[in-house]
């Protein structure tokens, strides 16, 4: 994962629904970790979808300046 794993941890309050957090207990012997490192997965997600429509608008661009030329072309001096 792309953050700095040796960073200090920090307090953090969060709202969470209280079953939700008494059955994720349950499962999950620390909550803290368990909800960092998928706040990371999320993180990272994000991360990849707005590189991917980067790399997708770049290509569209690229297609049409390929079929059109650079729009205004014909006004620029030589």
């Amino acid at each position: 994962m792309s953050y700095d794993r040796s960073a200090p941890k920090r307090a953090t309050n969060l709202s969470l629904n209280a079953d939700l957090v008494k059955r994720a207990r349950a499962v999950s012997p620390n909550l803290s970790e368990t909800v960092e490192r998928l706040l990371a997965e999320h993180v990272e997600r994000q991360d990849a979808g707005k590189a991917a429509r980067i790399q997708a608008s770049l290509e569209m661009l690229n297609a049409f300046y390929e079929e059109h030329g650079l729009v205004g072309e014909e006004f620029m001096p030589i």
